[in-house]
């Protein structure tokens, strides 16, 4: 119970809001005012803070070879990744920095994190520093010396590619020069065909024109032979009537008497007859031998001639046989060549060029990427890294106020003191 006489003291301590203020007198919207002000002032201590910002690049890593999935890159973003991350190239990135640079740039590249996207063919690098401008500088040094590094194969590829390429050239002109000997060969054995025919031909005509003469030689010996028998007949019936007349005249020698003087000459007449038949007789004779020894002679020439007669055919028969045989050793030759000339040469040539022309787009995909590569296929952003920035803040202010409202939740209260005294 309050004592009456105490009431309007009471009444008036309770009604009189200047004792703590026009504002703070209400203990719980004093804590919420006090709580934003330490976050306010906790946000612009942490603001004051070293800001971090994020440093971001990105490399392609260009083809050194074929095109769309068959692409064979420069290097395996993997590997360079790796490269990275084990710090490989650490020594040549510090190298054109200063000290205090250097020192940092240490640090930052042991925290610089890589990772591969883009289907294996870009690789992202990014870290956090304080300090962007060396952040920059040690990311781009790190680019330049990867591509460096990884850029010769492309031109090893390239100068390889570029020697196959002036290789097949050289085979494809050394096809075409085939070609163009094998087409020469082909002329060169029609030539010696018309050629072989044409001797051939002469040849045949020769023997032909030997068998004509030999044939009409043997006629001309066979009515040889024919006047020759005639006349052997002829011969042979004048000695069979000189015989016959030289046997009368010996009959009538013999017949004749020896006494008388008259007798005596005709038996001189007679016998001077009688000598001369026989002389005709053997003359006749002789005559008929020479015409058999005539007749035999021709018919031996004409058995010769016969022989010549069927040698020329045979000889003539063998020069057809073997024109034949080597003209059609010479088709088959030329048929060969002008498969060799015609297609198979042509399908070397076609594939050849279909190589060059691969190889072609393969060359000039590696120069694509190079100019790339040297036109720097690089973004790079520099930004603060402001909701890190602003969660410390939160985090600062929040902790701050909580300690406040704990103060001032467990602080001594003067009005209650006055309660219990009363």
């Amino acid at each position: 119970m309050v004592d009456r006489q105490d009431a309007p003291s009471y009444v008036e301590e309770r009604i009189d809001p200047m004792r703590y203020g026009l504002i703070l007198w209400d203990r719980r919207r004093m804590i919420i005012v006090l709580t934003v002000l330490v976050a306010l002032a906790a946000g612009a201590v942490s603001m004051m803070l070293p800001k971090e910002y994020e440093v971001t690049a990105a490399l392609r890593l260009g083809r050194a070879g074929l095109a769309g999935d068959q692409s064979q890159y420069i290097a395996r973003a993997d590997d360079v990744v790796q490269l990275v991350k084990k710090g490989s190239f650490a020594k040549v990135v510090l190298e054109g920095l200063s000290l205090d640079e250097a020192r940092y740039a240490a640090m930052l590249m042991s925290d610089l994190n890589a990772h591969a996207a883009g289907g294996g063919e870009i690789i992202y690098l990014n870290c956090l520093t304080a300090e962007p401008e060396v952040g920059i500088k040690v990311t781009n040094s790190l680019i330049k010396h990867i591509k460096d590094a990884f850029n010769p194969r492309a031109e090893r590829q390239r100068a390889i590619l570029i020697t196959e390429i002036d290789q097949l050239h050289e085979a494809v002109k050394i096809l075409e020069v085939e070609r163009e000997v094998a087409g020469a060969e082909i002329e060169a054995l029609r030539s010696q065909i018309a050629e072989a025919n044409q001797v051939t031909e002469v040849s045949v005509r020769k023997k032909a024109e030997q068998i004509r003469g030999a044939k009409e030689e043997i006629a001309h010996r066979e009515r040889r032979v024919e006047n020759l028998a005639a006349v052997k007949g002829k011969l042979e019936g004048m000695l069979g009537l000189l015989e016959n007349n030289t046997q009368e005249l010996l009959r009538s020698r013999e017949a004749l008497p020896t006494t008388q003087e008259s007798d005596a000459i005709s038996g001189i007449l007679l016998a001077n007859n009688i000598q001369n038949g026989i002389n005709l007789v053997d003359d006749a004779y002789d005559r008929v031998k020479t015409c058999e020894l005539q007749i035999s002679d021709a018919t031996i020439e004409i058995e010769r001639l016969r022989t010549s007669v069927a040698t020329f055919a045979e000889e003539s028969r063998q020069l057809q046989i073997e024109n034949e045989s080597a003209v059609e050793q010479l088709e088959q030759e030329i048929e060969k060549l002008a498969l060799k000339k015609d297609k198979e040469l042509p399908a070397k040539i076609q594939d050849t060029s279909r190589q060059i022309a691969r190889l072609e787009i393969n060359k000039d995909a590696i120069e694509d990427i190079e100019v790339v590569a040297e036109a720097a296929y690089l973004k790079r952003a520099v930004k603060p890294n402001l909701k890190k920035n602003v969660l410390a803040s939160g985090f600062a202010g929040g902790i701050g106020a909580a300690l406040l409202a704990f103060v001032l939740a467990w602080a001594p209260q003067d009005r209650g003191s006055r309660r219990k005294s009363a």
